[in-house]
């Protein structure tokens, strides 16, 4: 059976109450429209709690696109981060350690910075932007496929690319939602088993399956 669950959360420094998890075997969300712009800068932030090793094989927190072509995600492969086709072998340790860590890739025409607690993880080239098909949160485009077992909250995604100051200002607060290039923000703050609320353009994630 489907399953996802929203359970309170005040351990991130985002003060946000509730977060959402995902077991790693059939738990995603999917949102109808796309949020990744398709050309461009980019900057997609969350706040992510991993206390398992992942399964053998790929795990995807966030995709868009398509399968083998333009597409984008962040994920996890043999332990490290990998962050869309354009940069898999980052090198940047992936956690597991039950402790709440705020994430921010920044994709800019001069390269792709992945910030860990507020500071630089990683550097790496200019990903590519992917095509315009529906955001996944939990899993792999292909949705049953490379699913995340952890926590998620406080999801963020904008069509700049974020300062570090802007991390660092961001990583200490909850959205309003009216921030300047903000496209899509999931607090999984409703407590709302049907539908995941997108506080800026309506995109909100629906469940595919029962859950709970």
């Amino acid at each position: 059976n489907y399953s996802v669950s929203v359970q309170n959360n005040q351990e991130n420094n985002s003060s946000s109450e509730y977060a959402m998890s995902f077991d790693g075997v059939d738990d995603y969300v999917s949102c109808p429209e796309s949020v990744i712009p398709t050309s461009g800068d980019f900057s997609v932030s969350f706040w992510m709690n991993s206390s398992e090793i992942q399964s053998p094989g790929a795990k995807e927190i966030v995709s868009q696109g398509i399968s083998g072509q333009a597409n984008f995600y962040i994920g996890e492969l043999n332990g490290n981060f990998r962050l869309s086709d354009d940069w898999q072998d980052t090198g940047i340790p992936f956690p597991n350690d039950g402790v709440w860590h705020y994430y921010v890739l920044v994709k800019s025409e001069g390269g792709t910075i992945f910030y860990i607690d507020g500071e630089i993880g990683g550097v790496g080239p200019p990903i590519g932007n992917p095509t315009a098909e529906p955001f996944t949160i939990g899993s792999h485009i292909i949705s049953t496929l490379e699913l995340f077992n952890g926590w998620i909250d406080e999801l963020s995604v904008w069509d700049i690319s974020l300062s570090e100051t802007q991390v660092n200002t961001y990583m200490d607060c909850v959205l309003s939602g009216n921030e300047d290039g903000l496209v899509g923000y999931w607090n999984f703050e409703d407590n709302n088993l049907d539908v995941v609320l997108d506080y800026v353009n309506n995109n909100h994630g629906v469940f595919v399956g029962a859950p709970e």
